[in-house]
């Protein structure tokens, strides 16, 4: 989801779509091979749109997939939330301040209660202490897993973060967003603006 995220946050999104760029063996334990974790149910999860603002909260059904250990020590962590379902709160839509729609003219804003369907990858490489043994808590966020699985002291690389997701809305426009490490956040497409 494009959420506003802290650091970390940021970082455990853009594990999904890297684990989509790194080829991943399913649930393995042997040495140099990938490790599958999940799925984890999450809930209350705010959805960050272009202008900063939450415009939904939701829930998303989440697996993390850590690599191989790479030759620069990292690992790529790679998250999949399938099954996101939001619901719009009133105010800017999502894809408001995105220079795609700069000179488009509609009221840019969405209303409150609009169901959302998302599925979002995101991938980061991470370089500290991973632990295939440890555990997650119950509510097993970015946050919460990069803690658990790699310390407090774990380094996401942000420059290479990848991130890809997609809304749809059923009763509203088409909403994408996608960031890649070579430029800056970009999406196409909006949920706007009221139900149909």
């Amino acid at each position: 989801m494009a959420v506003r995220l802290s650091r970390r946050r940021a970082i455990a999104i853009a594990i999904g779509a890297a684990l989509a760029l790194v080829a991943v063996p399913t649930a393995s334990a042997a040495a140099g091979a990938a490790h599958r974790f999940g799925p984890y149910e999450l809930e209350g999860l705010p959805d960050q749109g272009s202008c900063g603002n939450v415009w939904a909260i939701g829930s998303a059904t989440v697996t993390y997939t850590v690599s191989s250990l790479q030759r620069d020590g990292s690992r790529w962590l790679v998250g999949d939330f399938r099954n996101g379902r939001l619901v719009t709160q009133a105010g800017r839509s999502p894809g408001a301040c995105d220079a795609d729609n700069a000179d488009r003219s509609y009221p840019k804003r969405v209303v409150a209660g609009i169901v959302v369907r998302s599925h979002q990858l995101l991938s980061v490489p991470v370089i500290g202490a991973f632990d295939a043994a440890a555990t997650c808590p119950a509510s097993c966020t970015p946050d919460a897993f990069l803690v658990a699985f790699f310390g407090a002291d774990a380094v996401p690389d942000l420059a290479r973060i990848h991130v890809f997701a997609r809304y749809r809305a059923p009763q509203a426009d088409t909403f994408r967003t996608w960031v890649v490490h070579s430029g800056p956040q970009g999406s196409r497409g909006d949920i706007c603006c009221a139900e149909r």
